[in-house]
């Protein structure tokens, strides 16, 4: 009766912890919101220098490769480098300096004044994005009269001037730079900029960097500015066809496996293998009813301690690289918490068979046959992010109309992988494509999922292991719903085949396309 009375109890406990400890590893590793005092001076215009990673760069440099392509390429380009810094000007549009940049950056890569919206798209009812003038204009009123940006946004707007000359004006007629021998647009912008000072060029320069330079160098297309970021525009572009096919087939694949799988279970044709744990008080011994819970709750408070020490390291100014090798060493001593059920006492074939490294089938037959389910399982899983993803921007276009931008944040992440430090990359690539499909699924596919499955039909189970997997990563918002729906799919294929191999694989495959965009973005990205 003593150890009936004390299984509620204890398993509400570990529940509270578990709960306790996955919304403080949320809240300390979210993505921080920029500095106020950094966001004010950026506001008003202050404190204005070149920016050593920018995804405008990468927009810019793809946009100097393919605006040449014909039809509606160069307005969808353009498209890009407004949307970047938003579609329209109120107080959720991007700073000045980064208005003033695109307005460099649209004006130095030879688009008019005013946009055009490609025929077709006008009528998804998107606004029109501003015209270059209007976004000086906006820099004009908004950069606080002291700024740089003041004369800066002067200088473009003399430069914008001299290439929009109406050609009446000049005395011709016909299209500016063709008719009367009128000089073209490319020479007009040559000579203006021919005329600017040292003072203007090098202020243009120190406070915006590659923008400026692409600005400066308008009509002289072997410029080395402008060469290097049409070749590295061109291997990312030819790199990023072959992954977009891959995906496109992948997705039209998960579509049809996604619509057979249903027809199936429909009928009764499609079974779940996962071997459902029996009730709360059904179990002996005693503690292998918690002991699934009680591994999640270690591998928490392992990843919790983790962040912890990393925010004592930071209040005491030590190297982002040492604090990225303490993190990153951390997470790989944290595996040991996988093995939590061996260490009370289940040996090692019942701990595979219950956490879920196991085939359905002997022999190496086994294994090849749960990696195909999970080549599948990724292209289902697409399919789910990718109506995800769908369903989140018509939210955001019925919310705010798709204008406003998103407020800036640091992803500590990103800021690794960029650090240009080549151990500290491959360290993050191994994590990410080795640890993460073996340590997250033996955690949330594998223990959680099979503590909850005790007493919770599959779909309960499913969505709060993917909810808790989601709130583990430091993502925004956006990519916490993406990952959410990615758990979501792999649990329901840890139900069908009772076998983590499956989700393994598709978290690999995943894990290892999204980091190898991400550095192969890296250098776009920088001037």
């Amino acid at each position: 009766m003593a150890n009936s009375a004390q299984r509620p109890a204890s398993r509400w406990w570990l529940v509270l912890l578990a709960v306790t400890m996955v919304g403080s590893v949320w809240w300390l590793q979210r993505p921080e919101d920029e500095d106020p005092q950094d966001a004010a001076n950026a506001n008003l215009g202050l404190h204005v220098s070149a920016p050593k990673s920018d995804p405008m760069i990468m927009v810019g440099k793809l946009v100097l490769a393919f605006k040449d392509g014909g039809g509606m390429i160069a307005p969808l380009l353009r498209g890009q480098i407004d949307g970047a810094v938003g579609n329209t000007l109120d107080d959720s549009s991007a700073p000045p300096a980064d208005q003033l940049r695109a307005a460099m950056l649209l004006l130095g890569e030879g688009y008019p004044d005013k946009p055009e919206k490609p025929e077709g798209f006008a009528m998804m009812g998107a606004p029109t994005p501003p015209s270059i003038s209007e976004r000086l204009k906006w820099v004009e009123t908004h950069a606080d009269p002291a700024s740089p940006l003041q004369a800066d946004a002067a200088v473009v707007r003399s430069l914008l001037e001299a290439a929009e000359v109406e050609p009446d004006a000049a005395g011709g007629e016909g299209k500016p730079g063709v008719s009367m021998g009128q000089p073209s647009r490319e020479a007009r912008m040559a000579s203006s900029i021919s005329k600017l000072s040292a003072e203007q060029v090098g202020g243009l320069k120190d406070r915006h960097g590659w923008f400026a330079e692409v600005l400066l160098s308008s009509g002289d297309e072997q410029a080395a500015v402008r060469t290097d970021a049409k070749r590295q525009a061109v291997r990312f572009g030819f790199g990023a066809v072959l992954v977009g096919g891959f995906m496109v087939l992948a997705l039209v694949a998960g579509c049809g496996l996604l619509v057979t799988g249903l027809i199936l279970r429909l009928n009764g044709k499609l079974g779940a293998k996962f071997q459902r744990p029996p009730p709360y008080g059904h179990e002996q011994p005693v503690w292998a009813e918690h002991v699934w819970l009680e591994t999640f709750c270690i591998f928490v408070g392992g990843f919790l301690t983790i962040k912890l020490v990393v925010l004592a390291l930071e209040h005491q100014q030590i190297s982002g690289a040492a604090i990225g090798w303490v993190a990153l060493s951390g997470n790989w001593v944290l595996t040991s918490a996988i093995f939590w059920p061996v260490v009370r006492g289940l040996n090692w074939k019942l701990w595979r068979e219950r956490i879920g490294w196991r085939t359905n089938r002997p022999g190496p037959v086994g294994v090849a046959t749960e990696i195909g389910v999970g080549i599948m399982g990724y292209c289902c899983a697409l399919v789910v992010m990718a109506a995800t993803l769908i369903g989140l921007f018509i939210a955001r276009m019925v919310i705010d109309g798709g204008g406003s931008m998103p407020t800036k944040q640091i992803n500590k992440i990103g800021e690794l992988v960029g650090s240009g430090n080549i151990w500290l990359t491959i360290t993050i690539f191994l994590l990410a494509v080795i640890w993460a499909p073996i340590v997250e699924e033996s955690v949330f596919r594998g223990a959680l999922f099979r503590h909850l499955r005790r007493n919770f039909p599959v779909v309960v189970a499913a969505m709060v292991s993917a909810g808790a997997f989601a709130l583990m990563h430091s993502y925004a918002t956006l990519q916490l719903v993406m990952v959410g729906s990615l758990g979501l799919t792999f649990a329901i294929f840890r139900e069908w085949r009772g076998s983590l191999i499956p989700s393994a694989t598709a978290h690999f495959i995943q894990n290892a396309i999204a980091l190898s965009v991400a550095l192969a973005m890296g250098p776009l990205m920088k001037p």
